[in-house]
């Protein structure tokens, strides 16, 4: 017996594929499924039994050699390498005290540094020259665009492989920040919005947010919590029923993004996903 594992350093992505003379197996875990069905419903198609749970959880697909169509399933081998290319991500050891399954998929388009170089990937550099060296002028208007394209470019791959749904019952938002705040979260937000159709739902803060550097991610999540627990943001639209895409720029422990869901899907959201930029290494913040 033969097979490929597709899998990635601290990514919540895996597939495993497994070949015999009588038959092909695919086993993911219950996180990657969903993903999977989204991108590749013909994959089940050649299996009788459809998806089983496997004594670990897991799920697997049994297809028997004479349902097999071997080009397709080739193809989904390249698609799972492709997938796998990105961050696929889930609370960590520092939030999953705090959060479950508030964000029902989330994905970064990489890393922001390399691991074995230790130097910024292209997305990494392209996000922190936006973020930080045009505000500075250490960067030309033009420069500027370069890297606007070289993100935007990265995310657009990305977002394919979210099962979004139909566009009027999607809302795609950032993190809530203070009035004429021109982020670069909030600007890949409207972005991604303009390119998918979808409605953009303004989240917009009704007080002055707390400096969250040298914050723990404990009280992180408090103030978060706090904000919401007083109706301290204002939202443009109405969540209830709806499907919302929260895209950001940077994701690090994830309590902003996974607080904001939280949120969401207290006022009725039925999913919310999330996309974002970059990954750091780092899952502590301030910590």
């Amino acid at each position: 017996m033969s097979q490929i594992k597709i899998s990635k350093k601290r990514s919540q992505f895996w597939i495993i594929v497994f070949k015999n003379d009588e038959s092909y197996g695919v086993v993911t875990n219950p996180y990657s499924l969903p993903i999977i069905q989204y991108c590749c419903p013909e994959l089940e198609d050649m299996s009788p039994r459809g998806w089983t749970i496997t004594e670990n959880n897991n799920r697997h697909l049994w297809i028997p050699a004479d349902k097999a169509i071997e080009e397709g399933i080739e193809d989904f081998i390249q698609w799972a390498k492709d997938v796998n290319s990105h961050i696929w991500l889930k609370t960590n050891k520092n939030i999953c005290d705090y959060f479950s399954d508030e964000l029902f998929l989330c994905v970064a388009t990489d890393w922001n540094i390399d691991f074995e170089t230790r130097k910024y990937t292209k997305d990494g550099e392209a996000e922190y020259k936006i973020k930080y060296c045009y505000p500075r002028g250490e960067i030309s208007k033009k420069e500027l665009e370069d890297y606007a394209e070289i993100l935007t470019c990265a995310i657009m791959n990305c977002i394919k492989y979210l099962p979004l749904g139909h566009k009027d019952s999607l809302l795609v938002t950032s993190i809530p920040a203070e009035p004429d705040k021109n982020s670069l979260s909030w600007n890949l937000a409207k972005y991604v919005c303009d390119e998918i159709g979808a409605t953009m739902l303004f989240s917009t803060l009704k007080i002055n947010k707390q400096q969250t550097k040298g914050l723990s991610i404990k009280d992180k999540i408090q103030m978060w919590n706090n904000i919401y627990q007083s109706n301290a943001v204002e939202l443009s639209k109405h969540v209830n029923s709806k499907k919302v895409l929260i895209v950001d720029d940077l994701y690090q422990s994830g309590t902003s993004m996974w607080s904001y869901a939280k949120y969401l899907k207290s006022l009725g959201a039925t999913e919310v996903l999330g996309l974002v930029a970059v990954k750091s290494q780092r899952d502590s913040d301030n910590q």
